[in-house]
């Protein structure tokens, strides 16, 4: 994404899968939400659903989400591949840290 707001990252302590979320927001919304991911099939599921889930949403209402609600959104996914869904979330975590306060 050009220009974005705030970018946050997550792995598996420096190894795949990789996750970054990208975001535009104004006046407290995200207007928009972006990723690349490096992983399996189900790390791209969930970053895609997050992407979905979060759009138009307020920052607030983004910092609750939690791996357990994406995995809900998902209709699951297999136990051995639940960490997608949590990185997802931290990274989205990260990049709302780094989002400019709101006037």
């Amino acid at each position: 994404m050009d220009a974005a707001d705030a970018v946050g990252k997550a792995s598996l302590g420096g190894r795949a899968p990789y996750v970054t979320i990208y975001l535009k927001a104004q006046d407290a919304i995200v207007t928009r939400a972006m990723f690349q991911t490096f992983g399996c099939g189900i790390s791209i599921a969930c970053c895609s659903m997050l992407t979905e889930m979060i759009g138009g949403s307020s920052v607030a209402d983004c910092g609750t989400l939690t791996g357990e609600s994406l995995i809900e959104a998902l209709s699951g996914i297999p136990a051995d591949k639940q960490f997608c869904a949590h990185l997802a979330v931290e990274a989205l975590r990260d990049a709302l840290s780094h989002l400019p306060p709101v006037d």
